[in-house]
């Protein structure tokens, strides 16, 4: 004789199958181990079909299914048991995790310079408030105080933390400029 299920022990996580109501399964968020609905533990899970195979992230969480796991999404690193913001780091758009940055807001001028885990402003910019701000005119590295380096190609040099025209140049608007050009 067939036994048919009549009502599910909802109190041991048990549900009526939508699709057949004479069978009791376990309610989303759980797996069937032996008689018994055991939690989803993985984290980011929202259902599994196991112990170790997820089947539904929590995408809200910006978690992502990847191979019957859950990850951090593009732009997000795994934080404890949370997916947190690559923008935590200046400029940084897409991470490994919470300290090194793989992709950089070029769109603000940032760049990932080879061999770096940090996000720096592009050249003639330097980073004040978060935000990559110009350099002085002729200035190609610089802090919030003076210039490092200077433009040689557009005749300046570095004097005591300010780029000024090199010998036999004088600033005209924007450009260093041979003397001569502009005293005959």
């Amino acid at each position: 004789s067939t036994s048919s299920c009549t009502s599910c022990d909802l109190s041991l996580m048990f549900i009526t199958n939508p699709t057949n109501s004479s069978e009791c399964i376990c309610k989303p968020g759980y797996y069937l181990a032996g008689s018994s609905c055991v939690a989803c533990s993985m984290t980011g899970c929202q259902e599994c079909s196991g112990v170790s195979t997820c089947t539904v992230c929590n995408n809200v969480q910006h978690f992502v299914l990847s191979g019957g796991n859950c990850v951090c999404g593009t732009g997000y690193f795994l934080s404890g048991v949370t997916c947190s913001h690559c923008t935590v780091m200046t400029g940084c758009t897409e991470c490994s995790d919470g300290s090194t940055c793989t992709h950089c807001n070029s769109t603000n001028l940032f760049e990932l310079l080879p061999g770096a885990t940090a996000c720096s402003c592009i050249e003639h910019y330097f980073l004040s408030a978060g935000v990559c701000t110009p350099c002085p005119t002729g200035c190609t590295h610089c802090d919030a105080t003076q210039c490092t380096s200077c433009d040689t190609s557009d005749h300046y040099t570095l004097v005591g933390g300010a780029c000024a025209c090199e010998y036999g140049f004088i600033q005209s608007g924007l450009l260093c400029v041979p003397c001569d050009t502009v005293y005959g």
